[in-house]
């Protein structure tokens, strides 16, 4: 069995935290640290929001040596998919081979709206999701975790391929 932490990282968690859950999840053997890819608070009310996901994995990755990383879910109405896979890329290869990408069709309309992003229907949302697994697929990424949401609720989660997350 593996034992990982996810951490709702939108809900004020600041860089010192951050340090300090990483270190501690690493002393205590733990397998992976994953977080949200959110830019604003849900539970809290506040519209400021969070660190970056991506950006806080790419520092968390130089700072630790055994901890997976990897968010639990990047929505693919965010970034791009060329986008995506460079930030996935430039942590992958900073932490040596330890990051995981979760990806799901985003459900926070109001966070899409404050940041400008195109909160599709959720019929485009899947479709989006689906194109972009195709196109990372096509990229050569061996290992992505989909998970699909539809509001805050789990509808499915499926893994695809092997072992890691590295693009050819």
């Amino acid at each position: 069995m593996k034992v990982c932490l996810m951490i709702e990282g939108q809900e004020g968690v600041t860089w010192p935290q951050w340090v300090a859950l990483a270190r501690a999840a690493e002393e205590a053997q733990l397998d992976a640290l994953f977080r949200s890819d959110h830019y604003r608070a849900i539970g809290r009310g506040d519209p400021n929001g969070a660190l970056d996901a991506w950006g806080t994995i790419c520092a968390l990755a130089a700072i630790t040596s055994t901890l997976k990383l990897g968010t639990l879910v990047t929505p693919v109405t965010f970034r791009k998919p060329s986008v995506l896979a460079k930030l996935v890329t430039t942590a992958d290869h900073i932490s040596g081979g330890r990051v995981e990408l979760g990806l799901g069709a985003g459900w926070f309309e109001s966070e899409h709206i404050a940041y400008g992003f195109d909160f599709m229907t959720t019929t485009g949302r899947l479709d989006e999701l689906e194109e972009q697994l195709r196109a990372y697929a096509d990229a050569g990424v061996e290992r992505v975790m989909l998970q699909h949401l539809q509001h805050e609720d789990v509808e499915r989660v499926a893994v695809l391929g092997e072992v890691a997350s590295r693009l050819r």
